[in-house]
């Protein structure tokens, strides 16, 4: 493998640079570009923590360190006698945007599948409705036969 040098971004970089930051910050924020770029796949295993202190320059504490935080983020898992792996994506949602977590998950690449499993014409009733129960059955009429669908 080939050797990484932990250099400063480009400057101007909200006035502060990477060698501000301790080194297994920088190591653990190249790991994870690496691991969220597809550099190393979900489920691939890591390089060895000695093979990562070769290509960093740095010492297996260091690396340690690095590795244990973003455990700790949920990017990687250990196998004990196995070594290092990377966890799969997980699913989330932006819960600043308004979307159905159907759009969210078809936005992040998701197949999104609706199932029917029921159908049935059924008769609308009164009963003691809070307002907002009364407002979605608002425009059903009694007698007037209403469709009743559940899904998975």
């Amino acid at each position: 493998m080939s050797k990484t040098t932990l250099v400063p971004l480009a400057a101007g970089i909200s006035g502060a640079s990477l060698s501000s930051l301790p080194l297994y910050a920088q190591i653990k924020d190249a790991l994870r570009e690496r691991i969220l770029d597809g550099t190393y796949a979900p489920l691939s295993r890591m390089p060895s923590e000695h093979e990562l202190c070769r290509m960093f320059d740095v010492s297996r504490i260091t690396v340690r360190q690095a590795l244990g935080d973003l455990q700790k983020e949920g990017l990687l898992f250990k196998l004990h006698g196995k070594g290092t792996f990377v966890s799969k994506p997980k699913a989330f949602q932006n819960v600043t945007s308004l979307q159905g977590f159907a759009e969210a998950m078809a936005s992040m690449g998701y197949e999104i599948v609706n199932q029917l499993r029921s159908f049935r014409t059924v008769e609308p009733y009164i009963v003691a409705l809070d307002d907002k129960e009364r407002d979605a059955y608002r425009n059903l009429r009694i007698g007037e036969p209403a469709l009743a669908a559940a899904t998975a």
